[in-house]
């Protein structure tokens, strides 16, 4: 069978981050989309590349596309959460590697969610979300938002717009227009609000939704560094990847609800499947690390994808402006600097291994003369 050519019209970017910050990326590929089976071969292959060069790997991050869901699913003989999203590690069998979503994705995705649940079945609403027999929809926020427009001089949660409560296509795919409309003030609006109405109580499950996303996005946006095992927000993640469960469950064991309701009064099963392999691996990943470091720390909001989209924004403004997309030549071949202040003593070690990559990159480096700075200028071509 002849193989046609087809040209490339994405890149696959693979980047590493480190618990002290520390970031490197790796490689990148054009393609026009990969699968499951590639993606596996691939980053296994860069997993034993880190471990020739010093690095250890804890967790495999990535955003909700399918073919990366396909590729965690391989890991696993069973269900995924009976193993909480640790996978055995291929290249050293002695450790295991999590493997989970990214948690501004998902944030995005119950958004998303969020949006086509409303009264009326249309083609923008095409759910309808319940949760302890009330519904949740997304016309209560925009009623919220009316309420305190109108009767607030000054606004309770002033940083909403118009573009937060019906985004295009562009604007659904920024982090904080998402994050704002589930956030700790987005849950103190809701209650004023529902404080306001006669019979208040249909908003109740609407604000138990929030305060458990508040909460996500309060751990997870923090630099403070969580220590050991025993902090408070391991178990506060928990108990956010219990409501998860139990509300799935209860709708889905539900007598009362048709089957082929079931599914639309809960979030879609990837948003669902992608909140619990963040919430599942992140306390184990704790657990993990800082048992083996006992003097080490892990910040959450380091904890995601978002350096690889920044690198793809910058990519996209270097030429032409962020509206228009860079060809792969210009990804490739035109000029990439990368400016990297890492090093304190506990980044001693990252940065031996660091060199050994420069080198095997051919990379041009430097040193500053400063004894706890490194600074690197790397041109990918």
């Amino acid at each position: 069978m002849a193989v046609s050519k087809e040209l490339a019209t994405e890149v696959l970017q693979v980047y590493f981050l480190g618990y002290t910050g520390f970031r490197w990326p790796i490689c990148h590929f054009p393609t026009c989309g990969v699968k499951a089976s590639e993606l596996y071969v691939m980053l296994w292959d860069v997993i034993a590349k880190l471990q020739d060069w010093g690095f250890t790997i804890d967790c495999i991050l990535q955003d909700g596309g399918a073919a990366n869901r396909q590729f965690i699913n391989l890991h696993f003989s069973d269900v995924p959460t009976d193993s909480k999203y640790l996978a055995a590690n291929i290249v050293n069998p002695s450790r295991v590697v999590a493997m989970c979503q990214d948690f501004s994705h998902i944030v995005k995705k119950i958004r998303n969610g969020i949006m086509k649940s409303g009264d009326h079945p249309s083609p923008i609403n095409t759910r309808k979300l319940q949760l302890n027999g009330n519904y949740i929809v997304w016309q209560q926020w925009i009623d919220a938002v009316k309420w305190d427009r109108k009767v607030n001089s000054r606004p309770i949660h002033q940083k909403i717009s118009d573009s937060h409560l019906f985004p295009d296509s562009s604007e659904k795919m920024r982090n904080h227009l998402a994050e704002e409309m589930l956030d700790a003030d987005a849950l103190n609006l809701l209650k004023c609000y529902t404080a306001s109405l006669i019979n208040g109580n249909g908003l109740d499950s609407t604000i138990e939704l929030l305060e458990t996303t508040s909460k996500m996005i309060e751990i997870f946006r923090h630099n403070r560094p969580i220590k050991n095992v025993h902090d408070d927000r391991i178990a506060t993640v928990g108990k956010a990847c219990n409501f998860c469960q139990d509300w799935r469950n209860c709708v889905l064991t539900n007598v009362h609800v048709p089957d082929k309701e079931k599914r639309k009064c809960i979030l879609s099963p990837a948003c669902c499947d992608d909140i619990e392999s963040l919430l599942l691996s992140f306390p184990e990943i704790c657990r993990i690390h800082l048992e083996e470091y006992p003097n080490g720390y892990i910040i959450p909001s380091r904890y995601n994808s978002d350096i690889i989209e920044n690198h793809f924004c910058q990519q996209r403004g270097l030429h032409n402006g962020n509206a228009t997309h860079p060809t792969y030549s210009s990804y490739l071949f035109h000029n990439w600097f990368y400016y990297f202040r890492s090093v304190t003593k506990i980044q001693r070690k990252e940065i031996k291994c660091w060199y050994s990559i420069c080198k095997t990159f051919q990379l041009l480096c430097s040193s500053t003369s400063s004894k706890e700075d490194v600074v690197c200028i790397v041109c990918l071509s």
